[in-house]
């Protein structure tokens, strides 16, 4: 209707569509990640999920004195992950490595808290 309008009075009907796309043009280019030269990461830190990950599972198999390592590494990870200095394509790494951390101290200060306890004498092992 307000095309007919506008061209009774003899001007072209401006585009309603004209605005948005002007916007997303906008948008993207300030959405765009940079370019880095070829050799180089987009994020300036290499991630440690891996050896989150890594500590986590040796700590909950083996070594259980690995296993704030494995939950500090992992919580640092993700901090780096939300600060943007890292790539958030190992979030899922970091937080199962912060998780079995997690779960490995939780352990060790259990063994830790029997074990003295039955040095102390309160349990009675038979």
């Amino acid at each position: 209707m307000h095309k007919l309008f506008a061209w009774i009075r003899g001007r072209r009907p401006r585009d309603p569509v004209a605005p948005a796309v002007s916007y997303l043009r906008y948008f993207t280019v300030m959405t765009t990640a940079p370019e880095f030269p070829s050799g180089m990461s987009a994020y300036p830190e290499q991630s440690q999920a891996t050896i989150a990950l890594v500590l986590g599972i040796l700590s909950f198999l083996l070594i259980g004195i690995l296993a704030p390592f494995a939950w500090l590494i992992g919580s640092n990870e993700l901090a780096a992950i939300d600060a943007g200095r890292r790539s958030p394509d190992n979030r899922g790494t970091a937080n199962a490595g912060r998780v079995l951390g997690i779960v490995g101290t939780a352990l060790v200060i259990g063994i830790a808290t029997l074990f003295m306890l039955a040095v102390v004498g309160v349990i009675q092992v038979s």
